[in-house]
């Protein structure tokens, strides 16, 4: 995968040429689906895209192998979020190739760095699911393999959306992992918005000690005190990620540090939001994976969904979504 564009096949022989069947595009409230299919033949290594194509779940029944049910959102102008993709589990390796190559063709020019969020939707009812929930964590790390190389990345995060997860038992067990990346990615856009002319994050945080020091009406409450307190540890522009990090994950201190920090606009601030909210809150799954969501709005992250099928799990949050994102653009 980290070598080409077009996605190398390792362990997945070729599945069936008539997998896919033609299936028209339908609008929804915040955008046109459009259906894809990304299918390997015995003529070719690489997945051939095509689109009014769907592979369906019945598929599955004559021995497919390929990516079932692949639909993509491209939103309208002027909206320029990055599509939102919806498809079967990718747990394996032909999966993760014709996922990739989906990628790809809906942003062919994208300029670096290309990132990916893969949203897993799962259940605890499945018989097996916690083993499909780590094929397909493997997938992102071969997936994050072949983007790396491109200054690209991905993350992977699973939810359970089902009955039990009303009840408070919650499986997110890579969802750790994602949110570091996801830190990653805001404390990069950070850095780049406030620009090498004022130091970025680091020169941010010097601009807050300044003031906080020199602060007397009113005067430093306890909250702000332990801020400044943190940010005078910084000895060098390279502790300002760690610093970053701490306060992210204190509601106290991150309160204190939204009230003071300059120069981000109102997309970025909602984003720290968001993480803020994802690293220290417990949340609802369904609440939890539309948070995912946003944030992947306000980073410029190609959001990918999927369920065992990509239709039913799949199909509830992507409406919710539709709807949100629906009212987001009307303002």
């Amino acid at each position: 995968l980290a070598k080409a564009h077009a996605p190398e096949v390792i362990s997945e022989g070729p599945s069936p040429t008539h997998s896919a069947v033609t299936a028209p595009p339908w609008k929804s409230t915040a955008g046109e689906w459009q259906p894809r299919s990304a299918v390997l033949d015995s003529s070719s290594e690489t997945p051939t895209v095509r689109e009014e194509e769907v592979v369906p779940t019945s598929a599955r029944t004559f021995g497919s192998k390929d990516l079932p049910n692949i639909y993509v959102r491209k939103p309208p102008p002027p909206d320029h979020r990055e599509s939102v993709i919806t498809c079967g589990a990718v747990d394996s390796d032909a999966k993760g190739a014709e996922l990739l190559a989906v990628v790809r063709q809906q942003h062919p020019t994208t300029p670096p760095p290309l990132r990916l969020s893969m949203h897993q939707l799962n259940s605890r009812l499945s018989p097996g699911e916690g083993k499909l929930i780590d094929r397909e964590h493997t997938q992102s790390q071969r997936l994050n393999t072949a983007l790396k190389e491109e200054g690209g990345s991905v993350a992977h995060t699973n939810n359970s959306v089902d009955a039990f997860s009303r009840f408070g038992f919650h499986s997110a067990k890579y969802n750790p992992e994602a949110y570091k990346t996801y830190f990653e990615w805001i404390f990069e856009d950070m850095n780049t918005h406030l620009g090498e002319a004022t130091g970025g994050v680091s020169g941010a945080m010097e601009s807050m000690v300044e003031k906080l020091t020199h602060q007397s009406d009113p005067p430093l409450n306890a909250d702000e005190k332990r801020l400044l307190n943190l940010l005078q540890r910084k000895v060098n522009p390279d502790d300002a990620k760690e610093i970053l990090r701490t306060i992210m994950n204190d509601k106290k201190l991150f309160t204190a540090f939204m009230k003071k920090i300059e120069g981000l606009p109102p997309g970025m601030k909602n984003g720290l939001s968001i993480l803020h909210k994802l690293m220290t809150s417990d949340v609802k799954a369904s609440q939890r994976v539309l948070l995912e969501l946003a944030f992947d709005r306000e980073v410029g992250a190609i959001s990918e969904m999927n369920c065992k099928s990509g239709l039913d799990r799949t199909g509830h949050i992507r409406s919710l979504d539709d709807a949100i994102s629906s009212l987001v653009e009307e303002g």
